[in-house]
């Protein structure tokens, strides 16, 4: 603020709230959010998912500016010896699979100290997820290694039934079993 009898610029008003960044950035997609469902009949685009992102157990693509993440996740405890292997008609009670729109969606992914400043997951909207999941390889069971996957006949349901496909994606984890820490 502009201090008129000084003739200099300075703080905020003694009481006055100060907003957060993270604040600012929610309100923001709470309007982008807002702004899309109010567009009318628009046909929903399929997203760009090029962008694979390895840990735990699942597979995840997001799309370069990491507003749009399919997340795959498997529901099975792998130390006890179950297998992920197969084939998967999702939805599936061993499987969690969602498109998720938001921002900075893989931010800190992998990741178990947060640091001060640094972004945080913001979730706009999750979309379930629906399609053939072939798991075509996994490391040994209770190890760290790559995995490969295909999710094919793809399809997205938003809350009031928006419906977006999603085609065929080849999905790899990398990092399979591997965990933050």
């Amino acid at each position: 603020m502009l201090d008129t009898d000084a003739g200099r610029l300075s703080g905020p008003e003694p009481g006055a709230a100060a907003v957060r960044p993270s604040t600012v950035r929610r309100l923001i997609l709470i309007v982008v959010v807002l702004a899309g469902c109010a567009g009318g009949a628009t046909t929903p685009v399929s997203p760009e998912l090029t962008e694979p992102y390895g840990c735990g157990h699942g597979f995840y693509l997001g799309s370069p500016d990491q507003t749009v993440g399919l997340f795959i996740r498997s529901n099975l405890d792998m130390i006890e010896g179950a297998s992920a292997s197969g084939t998967f008609q999702l939805p599936d009670d061993e499987w969690t699979s969602e498109l998720t729109y938001g921002m900075d969606l893989f931010a800190n992914w992998c990741d178990d100290v947060i640091e001060p400043g640094e972004p945080e997951p913001l979730i706009g909207q999750t979309w379930s997820v629906e399609g053939v999941l072939q798991v075509i390889s996994l490391p040994p069971n209770g190890q760290c290694g790559p995995a490969r996957a295909r999710l094919q006949q793809a399809m997205a349901t938003s809350p009031d039934g928006e419906r977006i496909d999603l085609g065929e994606l080849d999905l790899v984890n990398d990092s399979w079993g591997c965990f933050a820490g």
